[in-house]
């Protein structure tokens, strides 16, 4: 049983809600999945999704999904959807969101209080996440382990860069299992680099697929924009604003940039619009000060676009790959140079490079690896005592 801010057919919730449809996707034919999720885009958009049924179960062909109404998004009512259900585990793919931390405190009105639980923070953990509302979190990450809330919890890293976090911020001593994240199978089928727009020197199509928040540095990549030297930049902003007053300084600094840069903002739109612009762009730039897994980055490289990426991701092997190049956050002149290679390059090294990225993601969605760690873990999660009593 899942617990998650948004699900499908929404397009706002970010990477936490394509890991949920992967796990729900890759693994629907070895568990019964049910998802709990609200019955809107997230916290973002609060307009509910039209033509899906509110405080149901719905069925759709990877999990059975309940979309919860404002009015039911609460303990109690999650406490009669656990016991209505009898999960043998639950899911949470969030420590801090609203709809996780109400299924929390539901345990508490458990008959059985000992349901093996598995959280997965999503990069929420990581020291630049965590210090966002820093005294919130933790407040209710004092309340939590005071109450006993992650008593029978597993928690699930990403990475080792991620267990270290769970283990900073959490204890040293809780039980963390390591499986990376899921993806797709095929992202484009058919898709060939012989798609991409012509790439004439002094001249570049970039792309940002985030969400426009603090943390991933837009504002940064704009003021390094200021000062290259190019016939035209075209940089298109896909991707749904956390914070208006961010969104309102990237805003007025695009607007101060000289006539040969130009900036759309194009808000969030869904998957399709958001990979068919990818494809129209030719490079992704993401200078990003805390990445848990990277969707759009792996989406990116499958759209033939290489990645312009800080080093605070977890794809290091782009670089030697010829799918991008990560760069430390911290190294203006290096970024800048980058940058500056990425607007001077002619279209047949271009397609160089864009083969590099499409293929270097082609060959990641086809590795059976992340399968069977993620299949190991939730195994291992389903065999605790609870199952055997």
């Amino acid at each position: 049983m899942i617990f998650c801010d948004s699900y499908l057919p929404g397009h706002r919730g970010g990477g936490g809600m394509w890991a949920v449809r992967n796990v729900a996707a890759r693994f629907s034919e070895r568990y019964d999945i049910f998802i709990v999720t609200r019955d809107c885009d997230g916290k973002i958009d609060s307009t509910p999704y039209v033509k899906i049924p509110r405080n149901r179960w719905t069925e759709r062909p990877e999990a059975t999904v309940y979309y919860a109404s404002p009015s039911d998004l609460n303990s109690k009512t999650f406490a009669r959807l656990t016991e209505e259900i009898g999960p043998h585990a639950i899911y949470l793919n969030s420590v801090f969101s609203k709809v996780c931390t109400r299924l929390l405190f539901a345990q508490r009105r458990l008959r059985n209080r000992q349901i093996p639980l598995l959280i997965a923070p999503c990069g929420e953990l990581a020291a630049a996440a965590i210090h966002l509302k820093y005294f919130r979190k933790r407040m209710f990450l004092f309340f939590a382990q005071a109450f006993g809330l992650f008593r029978f919890a597993t928690w699930k890293a990403a990475s080792i860069e991620e267990s270290n976090d769970i283990k900073r911020v959490i204890s040293v001593d809780v039980k963390i299992s390591v499986a990376p994240e899921l993806t797709p199978r095929d992202i484009l089928p058919g898709f060939t680099t012989e798609e991409k727009p012509k790439k004439v020197p002094g001249s570049v199509r970039l792309s940002y697929l985030s969400r426009v928040t603090r943390i991933k540095n837009l504002h940064y990549l704009l003021e390094l924009l200021n000062v290259i030297d190019a016939v035209s930049i075209r940089l298109e902003v896909i991707g749904p604003a956390d914070d208006d007053r961010y969104l309102e300084k990237c805003r007025q600094i695009a607007d101060s940039l000289p006539s040969n840069i130009d900036v759309d903002f194009i808000g969030g739109v869904d998957h399709e619009s958001a990979l068919a612009r990818v494809k129209e762009s030719h490079f992704m730039v993401l200078p990003t000060s805390s990445e848990n897994f990277g969707y759009a980055i792996i989406e990116s490289m499958a759209a033939g676009c290489p990645v312009v990426l800080s080093d605070r991701v977890a794809w290091s092997d782009v670089t030697e790959n010829n799918a991008g190049w990560r760069i430390p956050l911290e190294d203006r002149e290096a970024w800048l140079k980058q940058l500056a290679e990425c607007v001077s390059m002619g279209h047949e090294e271009y397609l160089r490079f864009s083969s590099s990225a499409r293929n270097f993601a082609v060959k990641y969605l086809l590795v059976d690896g992340p399968t069977t760690e993620n299949q190991l873990m939730f195994d291992s999660v389903l065999e605790l005592p609870y199952l055997k009593g």
